[in-house]
């Protein structure tokens, strides 16, 4: 008989599951499952009562004996809402802060804001300076002095620059050569 390449590579993968579930049932102890026992979706029952910890007798490694510990603490104290679906893969919010702690959050002044916002959302395209005018090209509008953008005042024209101005600060826009 002779076997297509997509046929020896199942085969290939069917004998090495045969092997994997071989060496998990006699060298590493796996127990079988019990006749009763089937695959459900339905959670386990909610009791008051933590699980069961380990006998002090008994040999447990430190780290498990806290993620234990852990784990009770969270089953007593969070409200579970069954109905509610959750991300698996998401740290509880209080061991996340334990692993990677959060550095304080410090609030930009907001004038210091305004001011790199309209810096970086404003091009300057052009400047004219004539003897009758001075205007300047922003984003594609002609403003003159005195002209308003975003709550800025234009109040200096230069040769390759425009000063806008607020109640608290300056921004000058530079023309650049991007084209």
């Amino acid at each position: 008989m002779k076997l297509t390449k997509r046929q020896k590579i199942s085969l290939a993968i069917f004998a090495v599951a045969i092997a994997a579930l071989v060496v998990d049932r006699v060298f590493l102890g796996g127990g079988s499952i019990p006749a009763g026992a089937s695959a459900s979706s339905s959670p386990p029952p909610e009791t008051d009562t933590p699980p069961a910890s380990p006998p002090a007798d008994v040999n447990v490694p430190s780290s498990t004996i806290r993620l234990n510990q852990r784990l009770e603490t969270l089953w007593l104290e969070e409200a579970r809402d069954i109905n509610q679906p959750r991300d698996v893969f998401t740290l509880p919010e209080a061991w996340a802060n334990d692993i990677f702690p959060k550095e304080p959050e410090t609030t930009p002044e907001p004038e210091k804001d305004a001011v790199t916002l309209f810096q970086t959302s404003h091009r300057l395209q052009a400047v004219v300076i004539s003897d009758h005018m001075r205007c300047v090209t922003v984003n594609n509008r002609i403003l003159e002095l005195g002209d308003e953008l975003d709550g800025f005042k234009l109040i200096f024209i230069e040769e390759d620059a425009a000063t806008f101005e607020t109640e608290k600060s300056h921004v000058t826009l530079t023309l650049t050569n991007d084209r």
